[in-house]
C-alpha cells in the first residue's frame, strides 16, 4: 500500500505540543526506569509511556472542542492516571 503525501497524511503529524509532550514523557519515564533496569528496558517502559500517553491525549480530545480545552483534559487525566510529567514549560 502505497502512501500519499499531502492533506489526509498531515492529520497524523504530530504538531509542536505534541512533540515537545511525547518527549517529555519519554524523558521522565526513562530517567525513573533507568534506576531500576537496564537500558534496553528503561527504552522500552519509556516508549510504552508515550503510547499510553498519546492515547490518554486521543480521549482527551473526543471531550474538547478546542485545543485548550484538550491540553486541559489530557492534563487531568495524565494526573488522575498517575503519570508524573515534568516540563520545561
Amino acid at each position: 500500500m502505497k502512501v500519499r503525501r499531502g492533506l489526509q497524511a498531515q492529520r497524523f503529524r504530530p504538531n509542536v505540543w505534541e512533540t515537545v509532550q511525547a518527549k517529555a514523557v519519554f524523558i521522565s519515564e526513562y530517567q525513573h526506569s533507568i534506576k531500576s533496569c537496564k537500558h534496553n528496558e528503561a527504552i522500552i517502559n519509556a516508549l510504552c509511556a508515550v503510547w499510553q500517553a498519546g492515547r490518554i491525549y486521543q480521549a482527551a480530545a473526543m471531550f474538547a472542542d478546542t485545543v485548550n480545552e484538550r491540553v486541559s483534559v489530557y492534563d487531568k487525566l495524565i494526573y488522575a492516571d498517575g503519570m508524573s510529567i515534568a516540563r520545561d514549560e
